[in-house]
């Protein structure tokens, strides 16, 4: 009589995260090169953070209109690379320009240590990328993997991001005061270099397994044809318009957050170490949910249920925040919104874009990413400094805050059934 194996450890991970044959390895180089994305950006995330308030919290919405002003110039850039570059040069370029960068300013704050227009440009240059970064990430996901294997995959391969977010600040927090924030950018470069080998890896696997070879290829057009694709698409419109009022709940928690931080602890280190350990708070949390519970939600409940929780949970902590006004509220809120953004909101609002064609998942997808979002901190930014202008107080701009949210909430919940429906 045959004996029958019984299924190895492997196995039943396998089983537990869904994942099938041939999955495998490209669901776990995948969760590789998010694991290393996320630790060498957080990494650096802390850093920027501390070095916006050192620039003055009157001045943040400036830093904001530069990001923007940035995103614009580079997003035509984008465009123009799609249409000449194959996949695999596309996306280990955008890459390869982080590692560039990040030894220019490693080089600048050795010279400079306490410039604080250096500073400003770090935390602008920080804020342009990791848009990018992300949506080019997402983008290569989308175009791997099919609609149904997302909607068991995303959330583990996100997992990968949340652990190396988890690392990441967790780094920065142990080491900050032993090195400083200069040897903490070399590791955060580093990682990048590994993210470029990954990736080459992923689509030299990927492009021997397709059927399409073509994906590989340049994708030719014009350059600014992510906006007039959004423009004709009521479900891109629909999409931007969510990602909009995201972006200005994030905005409100990020200002409110930071004025009561900069009268709480005026030392760049003491802002750099709490940023770092919310950051670690926020990860282990993420890692959790994206883990053992959002890929169950969405099976069970579907994607609108996600893109609608989320924000009224958010809804519920302005609401909090404006009865009591406290830096621990406004850092639990904050932390709310983003295991709800890294742990649910995210994954979904991928699976979103994995029934749409190539030229979208990039092209406009990058576009609504990068210059939508960064758009919407801009105009969020500069609204809630109208309304501190005009004597709100804390507690106003919470009430504010939670409208948005409730908005956010019933978008949300419109878009995800869209996509449900197909």
């Amino acid at each position: 009589m045959e004996q029958i194996s019984k299924p190895s450890g492997l196995d039943r991970v396998a089983r537990l995260i869904k994942i099938e044959a041939g999955e495998g390895r490209a669901s776990l180089i995948s969760f590789s090169i998010f694991f290393f994305l996320l630790c060498g950006y957080y990494i650096l995330r802390p850093i920027r953070d501390s070095m916006a308030i050192t620039g003055g919290v009157d001045n943040i919405q400036w830093l904001f209109t530069a990001t923007f002003v940035g995103v614009l110039l580079i997003v035509p850039l984008f465009g123009w690379a799609c249409a000449h570059l194959r996949r695999a040069v596309l996306i280990s370029s955008v890459y390869g320009i982080v590692i560039v960068t990040l030894t220019l300013f490693y080089v600048l704050f050795w010279q400079y240590p306490d410039n604080t227009w250096i500073a400003r440009g770090f935390y602008i240059w920080v804020s342009i990328f990791n848009l990018m970064m992300l949506s080019v990430f997402w983008s290569l996901m989308a175009d791997v993997f099919n609609s149904e294997q997302s909607h068991r995959l995303f959330s583990f391969i996100a997992a990968g991001g949340s652990l190396g977010a988890l690392m990441g600040p967790l780094i920065s927090a142990l080491l900050v005061v032993q090195i400083g924030h200069q040897q903490l950018i070399l590791i955060s470069i580093i990682c990048f270099i590994v993210v470029v080998a990954l990736v080459l890896l992923l689509l030299k696997d990927v492009q021997l397994q397709s059927a399409k070879p073509t994906h590989g290829l340049p994708m030719p057009g014009n350059p600014l044809a992510g906006f007039s694709l959004i423009v004709k698409t009521p479900y891109l419109l629909a999409y931007s318009l969510f990602l909009l009022l995201l972006s200005a709940i994030s905005t409100f928690l990020y200002f409110q957050q930071a004025q009561l931080m900069s009268e709480l602890l005026p030392d760049a280190q003491s802002r750099t170490q709490l940023f770092a350990w919310i950051d670690v708070s926020v990860s282990g949390l993420s890692i959790f949910c994206q883990l053992l519970v959002t890929g169950n939600i969405v099976k069970r409940f579907g994607v609108a249920i996600i893109l609608t929780l989320s924000p009224i949970l958010l809804m519920l902590g302005f609401i909090s925040f404006a009865l009591h006004p406290l830096l621990s509220v406004v850092i639990a809120t904050g932390m709310i919104r983003r295991v709800g953004a890294y742990a649910f909101i995210r994954p979904c609002r991928e699976m979103l874009f994995t029934h749409l064609d190539r030229e979208v998942k990039y092209k406009a997808k990058n576009f609504i990413d990068t210059v939508v979002y960064r758009g919407g901190d801009t105009v969020s930014s500069w609204f809630y400094a109208a309304c501190v202008s005009s004597g709100l107080t804390l507690v106003g701009t919470a009430v504010i805050g939670a409208t948005i949210a409730a908005i956010t909430g019933a978008v949300g919940y419109l878009l995800g059934k869209k996509h449900e429906h197909g």
